[in-house]
C-alpha cells in the first residue's frame, strides 16, 4: 500500500503539469465520481450477493477494454515525443523495459502471495497493468515541453 500510495501521488502530478486548470478539476471530479460509484456498487452488492459473479465477468471486461485504451493512450504519448524530440528512441525503449519489467515483478510477487484459491491469473496482470502507471510518467516531459511555450 506504500509503494501503491507513492505512485498514485508521481502520476498525479502529470495532470496539473499540463498547465490547463481546468483538466486537473476535471480529473478531480471524475475520480471523486468513479469512487463514489464504486462504493455504491459495493454496498448494492452486499445487499445482492447473487449478482456478484456478473459483476466479476463485467469486471474483467471493462478492465481489458482500459488496458486496450491505456496502449492507445502510450502509443500516442510516444509518438508525440519522438515527433517533439524530447527524448531518444532508445531512451523510451529502456523506459518502456523498466515499466514492464516492474509490472512483471509484482506480477510474480502478486502470484507468490496471494493464495490459489482467492486468486485469477488474468484478473491480477489486469489489475496490475492498469494501477501501475505508464502514460502520465512517459507524459511529463511531453506535458513540460507544451507548457513552456505557453
Amino acid at each position: 500500500m506504500v509503494v501503491y500510495t507513492w505512485i498514485s501521488m508521481i502520476e498525479a502530478i502529470a495532470v496539473p503539469l499540463s498547465g490547463r486548470a481546468r483538466l486537473s478539476e476535471a480529473f478531480m471530479i471524475a475520480g471523486c465520481a468513479g469512487f463514489a460509484a464504486a462504493m455504491g456498487l459495493g454496498f448494492w452488492l452486499s445487499r445482492h450477493p447473487q449478482f456478484m459473479p456478473k459483476v466479476l465477468a463485467g469486471a474483467r471486461v471493462i478492465m481489458s477494454g482500459l488496458v486496450v485504451a491505456k496502449i492507445v493512450v502510450a502509443v500516442l504519448v510516444l509518438r508525440g515525443l519522438l515527433r517533439s524530440r524530447i527524448a531518444p528512441g532508445r531512451r523510451l525503449i529502456a523506459w518502456s523495459l523498466a515499466w514492464l519489467m516492474f509490472v512483471l515483478i509484482a506480477f510474480a510477487a502478486a502470484l507468490y502471495f496471494i493464495p490459489a484459491a482467492r486468486r485469477s491469473p488474468y484478473g491480477m496482470a489486469l489489475a496490475l497493468l492498469l494501477a501501475i502507471p505508464y502514460n502520465r510518467l512517459l507524459g511529463m516531459p511531453l506535458a513540460w515541453h507544451h507548457n513552456r511555450h505557453r
